[in-house]
């Protein structure tokens, strides 16, 4: 038998199994796509909700959108906890991520890159203002860094070591840091090195993302097969100083409050 009459043989004997079988990816792929283009649409519904319960007793002026978003952001820093705790401020527009205890800015770096979710970007005054006026406090918290640096020293014996120990330059070695702030709103922040310069950075930015890239998937195909609505977390993305990054991290608590501003 001729090898083309072997092959058209063999594809009507296994040309149920194997429409079946690409039925089955054709459908797959349409779910996919279908959960991951109304995600977005039910976390817009379920924060239009939230806004509907929280705005219905203010007035929104139409074409007042930037100034109602600064009232937002000056009622969201005096709800800050007043007590001795550290909170997180990002303030888009001055492209600056600060760090405030008691309503005072104690430290702030300057943001290289900037990153917001199309959800964000597009949010009308009233669904913004119902999310960003208040402080968001952090569920959870996931660093590439220890949350609390070891340093050894050894006891200087004489006075001339001692001299030497406090006028010696810093000379800590930073590992790369790269933080996750998962929000009580469904929001997640990630923040990361501003320049990825060696392999070590680009291992350990890997590192890193693979259980967040291992959550996805599962939640997608756990949306697929349960056919229930895939959960979405609008994200922004953060770069800044490796140094500074650790810096903000470590001075942090636990689960710290944070502020956003953005037009």
């Amino acid at each position: 038998m001729e090898i083309p009459a072997l092959l058209k043989s063999t594809f009507y004997r296994f040309r149920k199994p194997i429409l079946i079988a690409s039925s089955l990816v054709a459908l797959m792929l349409l779910l996919v796509l279908y959960h991951k283009a109304s995600a977005p649409i039910h976390k817009l519904k379920e924060w239009r909700k939230q806004s509907n319960q929280q705005t219905e007793s203010l007035q929104f002026v139409r074409g007042m959108d930037s100034l109602k978003r600064e009232i937002a952001f000056k009622k969201a820093l005096l709800a800050l906890p007043k007590k001795d705790s550290m909170n997180l401020v990002l303030n888009v527009p001055d492209s600056t991520l600060g760090l405030f205890i008691n309503g005072i800015s104690i430290f702030k770096t300057q943001l290289t890159s900037m990153d917001l979710d199309p959800l964000l970007k597009g949010l009308g005054e009233e669904i913004y203002y119902s999310q960003f006026s208040k402080p968001l406090a952090a569920s959870s918290s996931r660093a590439s860094i220890e949350k609390e640096p070891i340093i050894e020293k050894t006891a200087p014996k004489t006075q001339e070591e001692f001299l030497a120990s406090v006028t010696m330059p810093d000379s800590v070695v930073y590992d790369p840091a790269f933080i996750h702030l998962a929000l009580e709103n469904g929001m997640d922040i990630y923040i990361g090195l501003n320049e990825l310069s060696d392999r070590a950075d680009r291992k350990a930015q890997r590192l890193f993302f693979t259980p967040e890239r291992r959550r996805s998937f599962k939640s997608l195909l756990r949306a697929v097969f349960t056919f229930k609505s895939l959960e979405y977390r609008p994200e922004i993305h953060l770069k800044a100083s490796n140094a500074e990054i650790t810096s903000i991290y470590r001075a942090l608590p636990e689960q710290p409050k944070v502020v956003i501003f953005y037009y």
